[in-house]
């Protein structure tokens, strides 16, 4: 097992994994990203133990720490082959491992959580990109997969590298408009008169990130009613209820719908469930 000195695993953990390890070569649990679901599509999970659609869709795998190996199936490739840039080793021994016909048992008990900080290696886009470089040109010299396997990395590198721009992209639009909440919130009265003309007492703010986070230190004193709706309320610990999103939740006056991007299927499950007054941050007018 290979463990972060930050994470984090439940006491249960080596327990349940060898019970899920079974005659398999490797046991893999579900893991929480810094206090969410880290596989809120099941699909992804579920296709973890087979090659092709792992190498496809890029390294599934959120950390080591996920994972109970059986030390004689570790590959000798890739213990004589230490990457000189740090951040793709893990996803590299996956590779290692599932070339050479690696067999991955599926554990369906969250007991793993990754913690994230500023020092995480994975968070630094540049390093894990240089790291991944060296990898695949590594892979690609040592023949260590097939050429039609090799495409198929090529493709998952190509995807989740589109993926990381969009949250880049993602990221510098909440920047946007955290700056001006900011900017606003330092003018009380345009504040106040603001909400005021909003006219509700009862607000679910949809989204517990960043922006759901100031939305609720500036709403919390104005309104009679306020909770949080997230896909990850089971995971989610706060002084102030979270829930699903489920057609029995407490009445409100609005929903604040806190996403940047795709927010119309959200925004249909909303008027599905029942709530009638959606307002998108992205659409407010905070200047």
């Amino acid at each position: 097992m290979f463990l972060d000195q930050d994470d984090k695993i439940v006491p249960e953990y080596f327990k349940s994994q060898m019970e899920a390890l079974g005659e398999k070569d490797a046991v893999v649990c579900k893991a929480l990203n810094g206090g969410k679901e880290e596989y809120a599509d099941n699909t992804y999970f579920l296709n973890m133990p087979y090659k092709r659609f792992t190498f496809k869709e890029w390294n599934l795998i959120l950390s080591p720490g996920q994972v109970l190996i059986k030390r004689k199936y570790i590959p000798d490739i890739w213990m004589k082959n230490i990457l000189k840039n740090n951040g793709a080793d893990d996803w590299f021994l996956w590779i290692c491992m599932l070339a050479g016909g690696c067999q991955i048992s599926l554990n369906d008990n969250f007991l793993y959580e990754h913690v994230i900080h500023d020092n995480n290696v994975s968070k630094d886009t540049m390093s894990m990109l240089c790291s991944e470089q060296e990898m695949l040109e590594l892979i690609h010299v040592k023949k260590i997969v097939s050429d039609d396997d090799f495409g198929l990395l090529l493709k998952g590198f190509n995807k989740k590298n589109r993926w990381v721009m969009q949250k880049l992209n993602n990221a510098g639009k909440k920047l946007d408009y955290i700056e001006k909440w900011l900017k606003w919130k330092l003018n009380n009265e345009k504040f106040r008169a603001y909400l005021s003309q909003l006219d509700f007492q009862k607000i679910a703010i949809y989204g517990c990130g960043v922006l759901g986070e100031y939305i609720y230190e500036e709403l919390k004193s104005y309104v009679d009613k306020i909770y949080f709706i997230d896909r990850n309320a089971a995971h989610i610990q706060k002084n102030v209820p979270v829930y699903t999103l489920t057609k029995h939740l407490p009445e409100v006056d609005c929903v604040i719908l806190t996403l940047i991007e795709e927010t119309e299927d959200v925004e249909v499950e909303l008027k599905k469930n029942g709530f009638k007054n959606i307002i998108l941050l992205k659409d407010w007018k905070l200047m």
